[in-house]
C-alpha cells in the first residue's frame, strides 16, 4: 500500500517571512488540505526576537578582529543589549556577499532559545556609516571576545 505524502512543497513566494515578522501557527497546515482539523490543535510558535529600532549606542565593551562591541540601549523596550559593529564596503561585491551570509546566520541564530546561549536579536545595515550592527543579549561581567 503506497504511503500518502505528508508534506507539500510550497513555492517561496507563498511562504511566510523567516525574519520573525509573522507568527506561524500549526493550524496553518490545515490550509494545505493534508491535516485533518481534529488532529492539529491550534498552538502558536513563539516569535523570534527583534532587532531594536530606536536604540542608543553606549560605551565600548570590546574590540576584535572583525569589529567593535558596544553597550546599547533599546529605547522602545528599555533593555540593554550588546551591539557588535562590523565594518563593510557596500560597493565591494565580495564584501556584500559576506555580509548577506552573516545576516542569514544571525536570522538563524536568533531562533535559538537556551539559557546557555547568548540570545541574538537581529541585525541592521547602516550604508552611510558602512557598518553592519548585530544585536545580542548583554551579559554583564562576561567577556565579549
Amino acid at each position: 500500500m503506497p504511503q500518502e505524502n505528508l508534506f507539500q512543497l510550497v513555492p517561496s513566494s507563498q511562504t511566510r517571512s523567516y525574519n520573525g515578522d509573522s507568527t506561524l501557527q500549526y493550524s496553518d497546515l490545515r490550509t494545505l488540505g493534508r491535516v485533518p482539523e481534529k488532529s492539529c490543535p491550534r498552538r502558536e510558535v513563539p516569535r523570534s526576537p527583534q532587532a531594536p529600532v530606536n536604540w542608543r549606542q553606549g560605551k565600548l565593551l570590546g574590540r576584535g578582529a572583525f569589529g567593535e562591541v558596544y553597550l546599547c540601549y533599546d529605547a522602545d523596550t528599555g533593555r540593554e543589549l550588546a551591539a557588535k559593529q562590523v565594518p563593510f564596503d557596500p560597493d565591494c561585491q565580495e564584501t556584500s556577499k559576506e555580509v548577506n551570509a552573516l545576516e542569514c546566520e544571525v536570522q538563524l541564530l536568533k531562533n535559538l532559545h537556551h539559557e546557555r546561549i547568548v540570545q541574538y536579536y537581529g541585525s541592521s545595515r547602516d550604508l552611510e556609516k558602512r557598518k553592519l550592527t548585530i544585536f545580542v543579549e548583554f551579559m554583564p561581567g562576561v567577556p565579549t571576545s
